[in-house]
C-alpha cells in the first residue's frame, strides 16, 4: 500500500475510489488492519493536539508561534513515521497475541471498524480495547469513557461490551455507552435492538429495548425513555447535547472532553439544570459563557495547570 495514500486517508482527503482501495487493503489481512490502526493512533496523537480555548493575558505571542512551529515540524515527520511503523509492524512475530487499544485524545473522536464489521465511534478522552484478531466465537471489547457502537448482527455469537464491573450483551444493535473514570457509573442509550446488562456489583441482569436509556449509579438503576428522536448520538458529528442536565454533569463532560481539572468553590451551581446544544469546535470557553447566561456564576482559568475554577 502506498504510504502517501494512507496519509491522505487518515487526513480525510481521499476520493471514493481511493477510499475503496484503502478499505480493500485493510480487510485483506489481519496484519494490515493492525498496521492501519497503529498508524491512525500515531497520526491522531501527533496532529490532534488542541490549542487551549481560554487564553490568559500573560500568554505571549512568541509562545503561540513556537507551538505552531513545533506542530509544523511534527506534520512533516508524519510520512516518515508511517513508513517506519509499517516496517516495524510487519516484522512482529506471527505467534504474538496482539491487543488493539485505541486511545482518543482530548477534544477528538475516532471511528473504527472491527473485524466482525461492527462500527465503533470512540469519544474524546476514551479508550477502546479488544483483541487485534476478533475470532468468530468471541466478540468482546472493553470501553473506558464513551463510545457509540453499531454492532454487526450475529445471532450465534453475542457481542460483549465490558465497562468496569458490568457487561453489556448484544446480538446486533446500535447503542451509546458511557462510564465514569472509576467504571462505577454506567449510562447506556439504546437506539435499536435489545441488550442485556449484567451488573457485577448486584449480580443482577437488566434487559433494555430500543428507545430507552438506563443509568447505573451506585446501587441505583434508573430506566427511562430516550429524550431525543435521533438515530445516533450527536457527539459523533461533533455536537454536544444536554437534556435537562445538571451543571455538574455538563462540567464533568466538558472537563473530560477538553482534558482539564475542575475546582468547585460554589457547589450550589452544580444543581442548576439546562437543556442546550453546542459544537465541539466552539471550545469550552463558549460553553461556559453560554451557561453563565442561564445562571450567574464566575469562572477562572489557570492555563499552567489547566484548572477551571467555578465560584
Amino acid at each position: 500500500m502506498n504510504n502517501d495514500l494512507l496519509l491522505k486517508y487518515v487526513k480525510g482527503e481521499t476520493t471514493e475510489a481511493e477510499d475503496a482501495q484503502v478499505y480493500k487493503w485493510i480487510e485483506a489481512t489481519p496484519q494490515n488492519r493492525r498496521d492501519f490502526d497503529q498508524l491512525q493512533r500515531v497520526y491522531q496523537a501527533i496532529l490532534c493536539q488542541e490549542i487551549p480555548d481560554l487564553h490568559t493575558e500573560s500568554r505571549s505571542h512568541r509562545k503561540t508561534i513556537s507551538w505552531i512551529a513545533a506542530a509544523a515540524i511534527l506534520l512533516l515527520a508524519v510520512p516518515a513515521l508511517l513508513l517506519m511503523l509499517l516496517r516495524q509492524s510487519s516484522s512482529e512475530p506471527a505467534n504474538q497475541v496482539a491487543i488493539r487499544e485505541i486511545n482518543v485524545p482530548a477534544g477528538q473522536r475516532s471511528h473504527i471498524i472491527l473485524d466482525d464489521g461492527t462500527s465503533v465511534w470512540v469519544n474524546s478522552n476514551s479508550t477502546l480495547i479488544c483483541s487485534a484478531d476478533m475470532d468468530d466465537k468471541q466478540r468482546h471489547v472493553t470501553i473506558k469513557g464513551e463510545a457509540y457502537l453499531d454492532v454487526a448482527p450475529d445471532k450465534e455469537h453475542p457481542f460483549i461490551v465490558s465497562t468496569g464491573n458490568r457487561d453489556i450483551k448484544v446480538l446486533g444493535t446500535k447503542f451509546d455507552v458511557k462510564t465514569d473514570s472509576q467504571g462505577k457509573k454506567l449510562y447506556v442509550k439504546l437506539y435499536s435492538g435489545n441488550i442485556e446488562i449484567h451488573d457485577g456489583y448486584t449480580r443482577q441482569s437488566h434487559k433494555v429495548c430500543a428507545g430507552h436509556q438506563i443509568e447505573f449509579n451506585k446501587e441505583q438503576v434508573i430506566l427511562s425513555e430516550l429524550t431525543d428522536n435521533s438515530n445516533s448520538p450527536l457527539w459523533i458529528d461533533g455536537i454536544y447535547r444536554f437534556d435537562n442536565a445538571t451543571f455538574g454533569e455538563i462540567f464533568q463532560d466538558i472537563a473530560r472532553n477538553y482534558d482539564f481539572t475542575l475546582k468547585i468553590n460554589d457547589p450550589a451551581v452544580l444543581s442548576c439544570k439546562a437543556t442546550c446544544k453546542f459544537r465541539m469546535e466552539d471550545g469550552f470557553q463558549h460553553i461556559i459563557n453560554s451557561l453563565q447566561q442561564i445562571h450567574d456564576f464566575s469562572a477562572s482559568w489557570d492555563d499552567n495547570d489547566r484548572i477551571l475554577t467555578i465560584e
